[in-house]
């Protein structure tokens, strides 16, 4: 191509080649000594048979299964002396067309397959050469090597395509981690012909711990309930590996080793609702790569739950009395018994007890007063509710808090059992000047609210009018 090299692939490079080949073999088998054509000498299906049986390596690997094309690399060589008594036996075996290897922290195991000889009787390789070494291989000529420097490895019986093993190790080699070597290989037959060699190069893995599947990564248990882990573990480089510091953290879990499981179970009967552990232990090789697992595991225990809140509660006087059955307002979905306790901020305007079940609270005073209710099971869990008492001198008609009015400005008004609807106020001043009026629904429930934001700080005069009742009283501002 214009007096230069090219590369190029393709079914049209490769006709010329195997077009020559077939040309070389016609004029040895095809033509007599001046060059004629000899009638009968070579048909073109032996022409075709010796192209195909004079292939060198199987080449399926380099093709899609989808697109299969192609027996084998051409060997000009081979095609020639194939048949030629005088050559006989003097034809290497195939080359390994992949040499497979994996690689380990202290060994790299390799794997082939049985190839060819077409002039052997039996049709195979007799064997195979290796050669390790931190040097490149590639090319390496097997017959310049003595048998100190190489590996020799027989098929021993197996058929070509079967597959051959070797394990370059610490005992046959003195291999070392992170440097690069390179593993060369030749296939040999019975007069010592050697193939090409095949090359591979790689390094020493670092050495990996072993691998624990199937962990959980929490367990919960529910009261009286029985969990197992069923863990497989396992060498990535086929090392043999212990457990060594398994801490149960309670009582709770047993373990078993069967093989290569690793059997962890939880029983929830031998620990306190509530409670929360840990499983730790550590996997370790023959070669000191060690993992550590540790697997959380607890047993649930539900606090009591609260089914409805507590309303406030308005006495009207002092000495009423409210009555709650606590079954209406907490549940315990375990099942466990309820101990309650109550409590009251201010007893002097409200009590609180408990007696079988049942919440007592009774007015003791005039003013306001936090009751709380907490409901705990026999493991400290505890849910807790809280509600406001409020108890008024029904005999004053209107209650007004707080007083003073702080500076956010809200006044409350409260009045009677009774009054429910629309109620007037009004302010006036020192001067007796109408500063504020305003009207707000009340309920015995509900006070009334005002906003007095809007005044300024000091004393003034309310009357609070509710149809034909008037109330008058005297309030401070801040």
């Amino acid at each position: 191509m214009g007096k230069q090299y090219g590369y190029q692939a393709g079914t049209s490079m490769a006709c010329p080649h195997v077009a020559g080949i077939a040309a070389l073999v016609v004029s040895k088998y095809g033509v007599d000594n001046n060059g004629n054509i000899i009638r009968g000498g070579l048909t073109n299906q032996q022409l075709w048979n010796k192209l195909l049986a004079s292939t060198t390596d199987n080449i399926s690997w380099y093709n899609s299964s989808a697109y299969p094309m192609g027996k084998g690399y051409i060997d000009a060589y081979k095609a020639l002396v194939m048949d030629d008594p005088d050559y006989q036996g003097k034809i290497a075996p195939d080359r390994v067309p992949e040499l497979e290897a994996n690689w380990f922290p202290n060994k790299v195991k390799l794997s082939w397959k049985v190839t060819a000889d077409v002039d052997d009787i039996s049709g195979k390789a007799k064997g195979y050469k290796l050669f390790i070494s931190e040097s490149n291989l590639y090319g390496l000529d097997f017959s310049q090597l003595s048998s100190t420097e190489v590996v020799e490895v027989l098929i021993n019986g197996k058929a070509i395509g079967e597959t051959l093993t070797y394990e370059f190790n610490d005992t046959n080699s003195a291999l070392e981690t992170g440097k690069t070597y390179y593993i060369s290989m030749a296939a040999f037959d019975k007069e010592n012909n050697y193939s090409h060699s095949s090359t591979i190069q790689g390094s020493l893995i670092p050495n990996r711990a072993p691998v624990v599947e199937g962990t959980p990564t929490s367990v919960t248990l529910k009261k009286g309930e029985v969990k197992t882990a069923n863990l497989k573990i396992y060498d990535i480089e086929g090392d043999t590996w212990q457990i060594k510091d398994f801490n149960t953290g309670s009582a709770a879990v047993t373990y078993v080793q069967q093989g290569d499981q690793l059997i962890i179970t939880f029983n929830a009967n031998a620990i306190t609702p509530g409670q929360s552990f840990d499983v730790t232990f550590v996997v370790e090789d023959a070669m000191g790569a060690a993992k550590t697992i540790s697997i959380p595991y607890s047993v649930i225990n539900n606090a009591p739950v609260l089914l409805q809140n507590f309303e406030d509660i308005l006495f009207q006087k002092s000495g009423e009395t409210m009555e709650y059955r606590l079954t209406d307002y907490f549940i315990e979905k375990d099942n466990d018994a309820i101990v309650y306790t109550v409590e009251s901020n201010n007893p002097e305007i409200a009590t609180a007890s408990e007696s079988g079940g049942t919440l007592i609270v009774t007015s003791t005073g005039i003013g306001t007063a936090r009751i709380t209710v907490e409901a705990k099971d026999p493991y400290n869990a505890q849910t807790q509710e809280a509600f406001n008492v409020t108890v008024r001198d029904e005999s004053q008609g209107v209650d007004l808090y707080p007083v003073p009015v702080k500076k956010d400005g809200i006044l409350n008004i409260r009045m009677g059992r009774h009054v429910k609807g629309t109620i007037q106020i009004t302010l006036y001043g020192f001067s007796g000047a109408k500063v504020f009026s305003e009207s707000a629904e009340i309920t015995p429930e509900g006070p009334a609210r005002i906003d007095l934001s809007s005044l300024k700080a000091g004393n003034y005069q309310i009357v609070v009018k509710y149809k034909n009742q008037e109330f008058t009283r005297n309030i401070t501002k801040l």
